[in-house]
């Protein structure tokens, strides 16, 4: 299935459900976290996206962080269940990188959990690779954070 991207404001409706799907998500296997703070967290978002299916269905979101001048964080990637499997979380993540490097940043760096097995399975096919977890993720046992250069 064919998917187009839209850029959308972080703290818009559509995202902001996208947000709380992912944070319910995130909850039921953590549990733990609070939920407005979650959300509160789009606003550091430099970029938001969205995928959609050529009727206009929303299947996907993503996002960046930038943490410095080379260095953007990959946040809120995440897939509708019903369109896990299509090959969606990649094409964000391609979609995400390529934004990426045309903003000029050289290495994206992103936190999953460690239940998480799907994601970590596509950042490593992707070219991530582990590295010590970073800011406010040092010290959590449940994160596993990865990196990739992408001069």
């Amino acid at each position: 299935m064919e998917i187009h991207f839209k850029r959308v404001d972080p703290a818009s409706e559509e995202a902001l459900k996208f947000t709380e799907e992912l944070f319910e998500e995130l909850d039921s296997m953590y549990e733990q976290g609070e939920s407005e703070e979650f959300k509160e967290e789009n606003n550091e978002f430099d970029l938001f996206i969205m995928a959609y299916t050529e009727k206009e269905e929303a299947v996907a979101c993503g996002a960046l962080r930038p943490v410095d001048e080379n260095t953007a964080e990959i946040k809120r990637m995440f897939v509708l269940k019903k369109h896990r499997g299509s090959g969606f979380s990649k094409q964000v993540l391609y979609e995400l990188e390529g934004i990426a490097k045309g903003k000029g940043f050289k290495r994206l760096v992103l936190k999953t959990g460690v239940m998480q097995t799907e994601a970590i399975n596509l950042y490593k096919q992707n070219g991530f690779t582990r590295i010590d977890c970073f800011g406010k993720y040092i010290g959590d046992p449940e994160s596993l954070c990865f990196e990739k250069m992408i001069v």
